[in-house]
């Protein structure tokens, strides 16, 4: 299996994909941007998106995450992240010739389609709209994006049938 790191905008299948394929990571990048107090550390992640109020930046960021990156990397995996401005420029940072960088974004006009996947998994409205603001800014860094294989999904498309039409090697799990 080829080193692999993707990011993905939300919405998009990232979860689903790493459940559903072996040796492919939802890379989080959550834990290692944001210090949160206790009572809310160890909450889901959509939980401790609604306490934003109560985090503070790591000091870490990017370089725990980069260094996290690589030997998720360097042990064989696909490592799936989330295809937001902060996440891009710390990846967009990290140069090695044998890994293959993928974006994958939405069309901006299927954002409804999007909206719809955060509203069935109970995201809360100033996520979405934040989501919402965003996509027109994160189409002109993927436009401009260079090193970088992209892909635009079409309606009704999710990341892992994206991938597997750029021929991105995935095992399914079984009873996954």
């Amino acid at each position: 299996m080829s080193r692999t790191l993707v990011l993905a905008y939300p919405g998009s299948g990232k979860t689903y994909t790493a459940t559903h394929y072996a040796g492919v990571v939802d890379f989080e990048h959550q834990d290692f941007m944001w210090i949160y107090p206790a009572e809310v550390a160890g909450l889901p992640l959509d939980e401790r998106r609604s306490n934003m109020h109560l985090r503070a930046q790591n000091p870490a960021w990017p370089g725990n995450y980069l260094g996290e990156m690589e030997k998720g990397l360097a042990a064989g995996n696909i490592l799936i992240s989330p295809f937001i401005e902060t996440v891009f420029k710390a990846a967009d940072s990290y140069v090695s010739d044998d890994v293959r960088k993928i974006l994958v974004i939405p069309a901006v006009e299927n954002f409804d389609e999007i909206e719809a996947r955060f509203i069935a998994r109970n995201t809360g409205a100033e996520f979405i709209e934040r989501r919402r603001a965003e996509l027109p800014m994160l189409r002109e860094i993927f436009d401009a994006a260079e090193g970088w294989e992209k892909i635009v999904l079409g309606r009704g498309q999710f990341l892992d049938d994206a991938l597997l039409q750029l021929d991105v090697e995935l095992k399914e799990v079984k009873n996954a």
